[in-house]
């Protein structure tokens, strides 16, 4: 029905269109959404997001090769854009054509415009961490942050880039940071405080030594805070569980891994329930 209204609204309308798309992508109507997209697509070619939306839809019916040769003419009509070498890097990556995506992306920070080489570094960072290259993994996640100092997200990857290989120096480093730019009243500071607190390893005595009981009092209150911040998101529920284990409350731990699965909290809620 709201569809139906936009369309009338602005029938020719590039927005309404994506979102049309998505919409019959999600019915199962891929060739329909297909046929749509290109139809907009000839009214405005210089609009990246129009081809990205039917590169994406080709690789949702595995036309990966077909995907690879739009990426080409998408370029060639709309310009240099970081959503095409992010997309072509991702395409090669699922041929297991690593060296190729590498290229595609390192090529790109010299191509696309300058506003957008902060999307390369990114992709670049993740890239290397798949492949277990963490030095090269941490050199791209800093230079996105510095290309988007006021941004949590790249240091929430170096976070989490500490955690993979249990470097706790560099996780309090991110912690910190996080905390200058957003605050201790962010959402995000107060899920990577969490995380922190979790990688201590617990001392002999458990929780009856002081600064363990102020470890999970803290945590206690911080897994509180994100739970009622965001309910219906999985990684309050996550976190919580993950404080009971250290406390031995194996049982509400469980509890509280599925209802972080029930909530699409996907692996990182399956992996820990199993």
């Amino acid at each position: 029905r709201v569809l139906a209204l936009a369309e009338k609204a602005a029938p020719d309308a590039v927005e309404t269109t994506l979102v049309k798309a998505d919409y019959l992508f999600s019915l199962g109507q891929a060739e329909d959404a297909l046929v749509l997209l290109r139809q907009i697509t000839e009214k405005h070619p210089k609009v990246a997001g129009l081809w990205l939306a039917q590169i994406n839809g080709l690789n949702r019916l595995g036309k990966t090769e077909e995907a690879l040769k739009l990426i080409d003419v998408g370029t060639k009509a709309a310009g240099e854009n970081a959503g095409f070498r992010t997309a072509k890097a991702y395409l090669y990556l699922m041929r297991g054509e690593y060296r190729s995506a590498r290229a595609v992306l390192t090529e790109g920070l010299e191509r696309v415009p300058s506003e957008q080489r902060a999307t390369i570094w990114k992709s670049l960072g993740e890239l290397y961490q798949g492949r277990s290259d963490v030095l090269s993994a941490r050199k791209a996640f800093l230079e996105w942050a510095n290309l988007n100092k006021d941004s949590v997200e790249p240091h929430l990857a170096l976070l989490n880039l500490a955690v993979s290989v249990g470097d706790f120096d560099r996780m309090r480093e991110s912690v910190d940071t996080l905390k200058s730019i957003a605050g201790t009243s962010s959402l995000y500071w107060k899920i990577a405080r969490a995380e922190l607190l979790l990688q201590e390893k617990p001392p002999a005595g458990g929780a009856k030594e002081p600064a363990e009981a102020a470890r999970l009092d803290e945590l206690t209150r911080l897994t509180k805070e994100i739970r009622t911040a965001v309910p219906r998101q999985p990684a309050g529920y996550v976190l919580e569980a993950r404080v009971f284990e250290r406390q031995g409350r194996i049982d509400d731990a469980i509890a509280n891994y599925q209802n972080a699965l029930d909530l699409r909290g996907g692996q990182i809620a399956l992996r820990p329930l199993v």
